[in-house]
């Protein structure tokens, strides 16, 4: 039941709560003066007896001398039936009914009794017993009880009316400011309480309500335009990121995803319909792992990265399927610069680049014509290896050879063609070439080949290989067959007697060369250090 109460309108529970009230409060009024009524009555008809009897009691006084029996009957009939009386009865001193009208035994309990004793002459003589009919004290008593009940629930009926009158008048407007609240609630934010009512304390509390809808009203288009702002900036920025030719990976502080792009999921092969938000950026790591030509360089480099709070040092990535990935990092700020609150990977797909960059390197150290290796890279590997040679001890062999009467080619079929002689000549040595040969070309038709830690009798053979490979070669000029011969000079870096420089190591080659040329060409020559002016030992 309470709780049914506490569950109805405001109205409701002020009009039954006060109802309530005024009804205990007029209960208990009414049985109050009840009792005062019933406190009354009795005292009053006690004294009106009291009165009466005595009266009675004086008339009888005058003697039993002057009244016989029969006329004391009589009196006593005629006084019971004017004054209301239950019973009479007159009894002598020795208690010996003298006279009596009405039985005392008939009698309800509506009847009060009491006895007044009969002097004459200042000497009692008898004794006087009454009892008078109360009857008509209830029937009183139930007059007036139905009076105060009328009086009460008519005062009540109309007590109640203008209290609900004055409720409703004072709950009307916070049921207004309740379904103003609940319309607002609800998203209408238009919702207002009504301008016309006094300015009491619920007319302030509608102007306040008032008040404060418009303010909100005000803040809330404030932040929709600047949520639009917002979301018009991040739909751009979005669009920005998905057409970038780089991938972009945004983590929290928690290194937990918050944003991956398209790019980013084809450089690392992520499936494109697996959401990763909130996940930790450790398990893109281990599915990069599997793509990775060498996963542990790659997850030092990322710690790495992670500890710089600017922008860290862009390194590259190779995957096992040959691209190469470009990774950097940064942590991002927050519009003060005081807190962290992520950070941007961005990964970039730079296979073209080092394509490129190898291509220029192999420009830069290869001959375009032949594809051998050129001077400038011989010059930098006979510095390497000299050195490398010295600090090992070992030998280090520069074979140095030139094609014989290449001149006459040129002159005589052209430059193209003799250009189809180098690219032939190159393509067979290079054939002829094994794990510890390397060969260039250094220029016009003078090739160079360097053996690290070759012994004698295996730089002899491989001389040999390389003249009868050129030998054995046709070429095909303008409808005639023609062979090419080649002159090879041979110098060593002997570790017992090492030569001065990689500089020298050439010119002993280069002077072996000639003088394989001035003893009829086709030929090669070892420079021999102990006897310089023989020059060496030259072979056919």
């Amino acid at each position: 039941m309470i709780n049914w109460l506490l569950s109805r309108p405001l109205q409701f529970k002020f009009f039954v709560s006060t109802v309530m009230l005024v009804s205990i409060a007029l209960l208990v009024i009414m049985l109050n003066i009840l009792q005062v009524l019933d406190q009354f009555l009795t005292r009053h008809v006690e004294e009106d007896m009291q009165q009466r009897t005595h009266i009675l009691a004086m008339t009888l006084m005058v003697g039993p001398a002057a009244h016989d029996t029969h006329d004391l009957h009589k009196m006593l009939g005629d006084v019971m039936e004017m004054h209301g009386y239950c019973y009479l009865s007159v009894q002598d001193l020795q208690g010996k009914l003298l006279a009596a009208v009405g039985d005392p035994d008939d009698i309800g309990s509506e009847c009060f009794d009491g006895a007044i004793p009969l002097n004459h002459d200042g000497a009692k003589f008898g004794m006087l017993h009454y009892g008078v009919d109360t009857g008509f004290v209830g029937t009183l008593k139930l007059g007036l009880s139905r009076q105060l009940v009328i009086v009460a629930m008519l005062w009540l009926f109309l007590g109640s009316a203008m209290y609900f009158m004055l409720v409703r008048r004072l709950v009307k407007p916070l049921q207004e400011v309740t379904r103003a609240s609940e319309s607002m609630a609800h998203g209408n934010l238009n919702a207002a309480m009504p301008a016309n009512l006094p300015q009491d304390e619920l007319g302030k509390l509608a102007t306040g309500f008032n008040q404060m809808a418009a303010a909100l009203r005000e803040r809330i288009e404030s932040q929709q335009r600047y949520a639009h702002a917002v979301y018009s900036e991040q739909a751009r920025l979005n669009a920005l990121i998905s057409i970038l030719p780089v991938g972009v990976m945004f983590l929290d502080p928690e290194h937990k995803v918050q944003y991956i792009n398209a790019e980013c999921r084809h450089l690392w092969g992520l499936p494109e319909d697996e959401d990763y938000t909130g996940r930790p950026d450790s398990d893109l790591i281990e599915h990069a792992r599997e793509l990775l030509d060498q996963p542990d360089a790659f997850v030092q480099q990322v710690d790495a990265a992670l500890r710089e709070y600017g922008i860290s040092p862009p390194f590259d990535t190779k995957l096992r399927d040959d691209r190469f990935v470009r990774s950097r990092s940064c942590v991002v700020p927050d519009a003060a610069g005081k807190r962290y609150i992520g950070r941007i990977w961005m990964f970039e797909d730079v296979t073209v680049e080092h394509a490129r960059l190898h291509e220029a390197q192999s420009r830069a150290e290869r001959d375009v014509l032949t594809g051998l290796y050129n001077r400038r890279r011989f010059e930098e590997d006979l510095e390497r290896m000299f050195a490398q040679a010295r600090r090992d001890e070992r030998r280090l062999t520069l074979l140095y050879l030139d094609l014989d009467d290449f001149k006459n080619i040129n002159d005589q079929h052209g430059h193209h063609c003799g250009d189809r002689v180098l690219k032939t000549v190159a393509q067979a040595l290079t054939l002829q070439a094994r794990r510890n040969e390397v060969l260039y070309r250094l220029g016009g038709d003078e090739f160079g080949i360097l053996v690290a830690d070759a012994e004698a009798h295996q730089v002899e053979a491989l001389a040999k290989r390389v003249i009868a490979t050129v030998e054995r070669l046709r070429h095909d000029m303008d409808g005639k067959v023609i062979y090419i011969r080649c002159s090879m000079g041979i110098a060593a870096c002997d570790p017992a007697a090492p030569p001065g420089s990689p500089l020298e190591l050439m010119q002993q080659a280069d002077a072996a060369m000639y003088h394989a040329k001035h003893q009829g060409k086709n030929r090669w020559h070892f420079f021999d250090p102990a006897h310089p002016l023989d020059l060496g030992k030259d072979s056919r």
